[in-house]
C-alpha cells in the first residue's frame, strides 16, 4: 500500500481527478510522489496507489491544528480561497488502508478522495477553515474571522494545484469503502483537539 498525494497533478482541470487521469505534478514534492507511484506500479503486481490530501486529525501537526492554534492568537486570520481539494481525516484515510489491506490484496488500484471544499469559502458545503471554527466554538475553543485571500497573494514556496479535488469511486468499488464527507469529521477532531489541548480566548 502505497499513500500518494493529490500534488501529482497540475490543478487545472475543473472536476474532480479520477484515478487513471494523466498525473502532471508542478514541483518537486509531486514529481517524487509520482516517482514513488511509478515505482511502486511498475516492481509490484499487488499494489494499492492511495492519493489523499489535506489530511488532518488530532495529532502531529496539520492544518486544522494550525488554524486553532492561529484563532487563540488572533482575532483574525487570512485563508486561501481559490483552492479546492478533498479535506481527508487521517482516521478515516487509516480505516480505509486498513480495509484494503484486508480485502486480499491481489490487485492493482489507486485513488481515494473525499468531497471537495475550499479552505475557506463554500462550494455547497462551507470552507474547511470556517467549519472548524464553528466546530471550535461550540465547545469554547478558539475562534477566528475568517479573510478570504487568493493564492496568488499567500507567498508559498511550491506551487499548489488549484484544484486537487480526488475521486473516489474506483477505490470504493473496489472495497466498499467511500470516505465520509469531511464535515462531520472535522467537527469530530476539531472538538477532540480543543479538548486535548490547553486552547482559551
Amino acid at each position: 500500500i502505497h499513500v500518494s498525494t493529490d500534488y501529482v497533478f497540475d490543478g487545472g482541470k475543473a472536476t474532480a481527478y479520477v484515478e487513471n487521469v494523466a498525473v502532471n505534478p508542478q514541483g518537486v514534492y509531486g514529481k517524487s510522489k509520482a516517482a514513488g507511484e511509478d515505482g511502486v506500479g511498475t516492481t509490484l503486481g499487488s499494489h494499492v496507489i492511495a492519493r489523499t490530501a489535506w489530511l488532518y486529525s488530532p495529532f502531529g501537526q496539520n492544518f486544522v491544528k494550525t488554524m486553532l492554534r492561529l484563532g487563540r492568537e488572533r482575532d483574525a486570520v487570512s485563508v486561501v480561497a481559490d483552492e479546492w481539494g478533498s479535506p481527508t481525516s487521517a482516521l478515516e484515510l487509516a480505516r480505509g488502508l486498513l480495509g484494503s489491506a484486508g480485502a486480499g490484496g491481489m490487485i492493482r488500484r489507486r485513488g481515494t478522495g473525499p468531497p471537495i471544499t475550499s479552505r475557506a469559502v463554500a462550494r455547497r458545503t462551507g470552507g474547511l477553515v470556517r467549519a472548524a471554527f464553528e466546530a471550535s466554538a461550540e465547545v469554547g475553543g478558539p475562534v477566528a474571522e475568517v479573510v478570504d485571500i487568493a493564492t496568488a497573494d499567500w507567498p508559498a514556496k511550491a506551487k499548489r494545484p488549484l484544484n486537487s479535488g480526488l475521486c473516489c469511486d474506483l477505490f470504493a468499488g473496489t472495497f466498499g469503502y467511500r470516505a465520509p464527507d469531511w464535515r462531520p469529521s472535522v467537527v469530530e477532531t476539531t472538538v477532540r483537539i480543543v479538548k486535548e489541548t490547553p486552547f482559551s480566548n
